[in-house]
């Protein structure tokens, strides 16, 4: 049991999230006292006591009242709602539905564009100058309006905080004080010192380029915070379709329609969103089959998933994502041969098939939706005897034990790892399995301990990019300047050549010249000096009502919701 466990079992108790049953099973398998077990027992809705009940939870008692109300889950409070600072998934999905960047990426397309606070916009022809028309009917939450100087001032704090994803707007316009001007209050250009084709694709970024209000950072600011970053943290003002109401950490966060915002929902849209924190995947299934919520993404079991569409009474949608999964080798400890060794000896089939349920394929760190995507790309199989030749050129032969970290929350994780286990035991080696939560993996992942101190391996882990770029993919992950801290470099992964690819990458001008980069990083931490053991690209399942309708998902906008766009269908 982890501290994490407890107190989200603690938390569903005492907000009555969890029915007398529930608390007992969950309880008495954390090891609960029985003193305090009555008294959890006792809040308990009492409605709700019977095994199969249709009812819906005292979770949903209140959200599901209104029909014009959307419910989803998330399994962690959000503690930033500052657009230009929040990279965390939960925080994404309040300000994606506070804020508006100046483009969106259209539909499931990652390669194509929608209109959001700019309602147009053009490219030169040398791909240096980028110009905007912003929408001259948006207001920010408080009724002003908002103009192009908000835009440009906007991306001058984004810039200047130096937080979370603000190098999705820096890579390209490092100086937004003189390379962005606003000729008048609805247009704004934007020029680049090169040739910058991707620039558009980083715009659309849902983590970064958002317009605030900052009439508030004048009123917020303080002379130790100059850009009024505490206000934004627990608080919101944008141009995006909802309001927020409240985030209370133990329970979600509520939005409320923005009254003057620009566009109009669809017929039975949703004026009010109920963002619920649901940490435990019984619960949450129990929440979507009850009607409790409306929707829930990648958040259940490939179990459950199965189990919910073969029962045929919600709609169950699977799509790809751009997300990769991998486990991080320590460059630093496995020599060359072994990190060789060890991927030709993972249970490959055994993954797919069985923890993934064949919702995962097998491609490299750049999924087949992203730029740099190399379709020829070197991919590993399982081969025992070419593992074992390598473990023992590398120093692992028999006898030897390598070790692996995994999060004690990830179910998939620890299964994946004993495969693996079993593998290498047929080779004479031993996998010391390491389980710990997500507190320590987190400091594994970007703390600051030197890599001897750190396993062989760290896994599973999960990436996908801001924006359609290959680069931005790998750059957090297989830079030296990303690792022990800077980014999720985990294992010091440190190739020269690695190195000098990457920045022609970054430097690139032109598409063509940006592939054949990444064509040649691929093969080198793929293959010929592997960073990981690739597992490939990972589909993502939503679980929805009957009633919801309009829902659509894009590779990049991963666990997201453009709540503004869906609809609930009338009662026939």
């Amino acid at each position: 049991m982890s501290r994490n466990d407890l107190a989200a079992f603690l938390s569903d108790a005492s907000y009555g999230r969890l029915n007398r049953r529930q608390v007992l099973e969950r309880g008495l398998g954390l090891g609960v006292s029985s003193a305090l077990l009555t008294g959890l027992i006792a809040q308990a809705p009492e409605a709700f006591a019977a095994p199969g009940a249709t009812q819906r939870s005292g979770l949903s008692r209140l959200d599901q009242a209104n029909p014009t109300t959307f419910t989803t889950v998330i399994n962690g409070a959000v503690t930033d709602c500052d657009p230009h600072s929040n990279y965390s998934d939960a925080g994404a999905v309040v300000t994606l539905g506070c804020y508006e960047m100046l483009i969106a990426y259209k539909g499931t397309s990652t390669f194509d564009y929608d209109p959001m606070l700019a309602e147009s916009w053009t490219a030169s022809d040398d791909s240096m100058t980028y110009t905007f028309k912003i929408r001259a009917n948006a207001t920010f939450h408080d009724g002003s309006p908002c103009t192009s100087q908000h835009v440009k001032d906007s991306m001058v704090r984004l810039a200047k905080l130096e937080m979370g994803p603000y190098l999705v707007l820096t890579r390209f316009c490092p100086d937004p004080d003189t390379q962005i001007t606003v000729p008048d209050a609805t247009t704004v250009v934007f020029a680049m010192k090169k040739a910058e084709p991707l620039f558009l694709a980083a715009m659309a970024s849902s983590y970064g380029p958002y317009v605030v209000n900052m009439a508030q950072v004048e009123a917020n600011k303080t002379d130790d915070d100059p850009w009024a970053h505490n206000w934004f943290q627990s608080k919101a003002d944008g141009t995006g379709p909802y309001k927020l109401v409240s985030n209370d950490p133990a329970d979600g966060v509520t939005l409320a329609l923005h009254d003057k915002w620009w566009g109009t929902l669809p017929e039975g849209g949703f004026t009010d969103v109920q963002i619920r924190i649901v940490p435990e995947n019984a619960t949450r299934r129990q929440l979507i089959e009850n009607g409790g919520i409306d929707v829930i993404t990648n958040d259940l079991t490939q179990a459950d998933y199965a189990a919910i569409k073969q029962e045929g009474k919600l709609n169950v949608i699977t799509y790809p994502t751009t997300r990769a999964d991998w486990i991080i080798f320590n460059y630093v400890t496995l020599p060359v041969e072994a990190r060789q060794g060890l991927a030709w000896a993972f249970p490959y089939d055994d993954v797919v098939q069985g923890v993934y349920a064949n919702t995962v394929k097998r491609t490299g760190p750049i999924t087949d939706n992203v730029r740099g995507y190399d379709p020829d790309e070197f991919i590993f199989t399982t081969d025992l005897d070419q593992a074992k030749t390598l473990l023992e050129k590398g120093g692992f032969g028999e006898g030897s034990t390598i070790t692996i970290q995994v999060d004690a929350s990830s179910e998939n994780s620890k299964t994946v790892a004993s495969l693996f286990q079993a593998n290498l035991a047929q080779l004479g080696v031993t996998l010391d399995i390491t389980a710990v939560d997500s507190a320590t993996q987190d400091d594994t992942m970007y703390g600051d301990a030197p890599a001897e101190d750190k396993p062989h391996m760290v896994g599973l882990w999960a990436w996908w990019p801001d924006y359609n770029d290959g680069w931005n993919q790998l750059a957090p992950n297989f830079l030296i300047s990303g690792a022990g801290g800077g980014g999720s470099n985990a294992g010091f992964y440190n190739n020269p050549t690695v190195e000098g690819r990457m920045k022609d990458a970054e430097l690139a001008t032109d598409e063509d010249s940006l592939e054949a980069a990444l064509k040649d990083v691929l093969q080198i931490i793929i293959h010929d000096d592997p960073a990981a053991i690739f597992i490939g690209q990972v589909e993502y399942t939503t679980i929805a009502g009957k009633d919801i309708q309009n829902l659509e998902f894009n590779p990049l906008y991963l666990d997201q919701f453009f709540f503004n766009r869906y609809a609930r269908a009338a009662a026939s």
